[in-house]
This record gives C-alpha cells, sequence and structure tokens, in this order.
C-alpha cells in the first residue's frame, strides 16, 4: 500500500516515492475521486496523479534534499508504503 495521507477521510491522497532505473526518484501523490451521477450511484471512480522527478545526477534539487527523498523513499520501503496506487491490487 502507498502512504495514506492523515486527511484520508476527508481527502483521499496516497503517496509513494519510485527509484527509476536512471537512479532517479519519482515522488507520486494520487488523490482518489468517485464520480457520481444525478441519482447518486457511483458511476466510476478516477485519479488525479502528480508526480515530480528529483535527479539525483545533477538537477535542481540541492544534496540535502536528493538526500532526504532517498530516506523517505527507505523508510517507505521499510514499513511496506511504497506500492504505487495503481499498482497495489497486483501485490
Amino acid at each position: 500500500m502507498a502512504l495514506k495521507s492523515d486527511d484520508y477521510d476527508i481527502r483521499p491522497a496516497l503517496l509513494n516515492v519510485e527509484l527509476g532505473g536512471n537512479g532517479d526518484y519519482y515522488i507520486t501523490i494520487v488523490e482518489k475521486k468517485d464520480q457520481y451521477d444525478e441519482a447518486g450511484n457511483l458511476e466510476y471512480d478516477s485519479n488525479v496523479l502528480s508526480s515530480v522527478r528529483i535527479a539525483m545526477s545533477g538537477g535542481n534539487s540541492p544534496h540535502d534534499v536528493k538526500m532526504a527523498v532517498g530516506y523517505l523513499f527507505q523508510a517507505l520501503e521499510k514499513y511496506d508504503l511504497n506500492v504505487h496506487p495503481y499498482h497495489e491490487e497486483t501485490r
């Protein structure tokens, strides 16, 4: 599972950090949004995805930020909180 927001009951958002094959980190936030018809029935659920790439070689981030993202990745992995929300059902 991805890390749930502490406001998940108000705004269902999930966070994960992926390590790309190039060594860069990708921080992703997915907000789940359900769509209802006029009668109030769930038509479908959708997700709003937002990602940021942190380049580890060069890039815009200072060294301390790169280290912090690496530590965040390790902590999420340690507690099994780093599965991309789109891939949770396959785990």
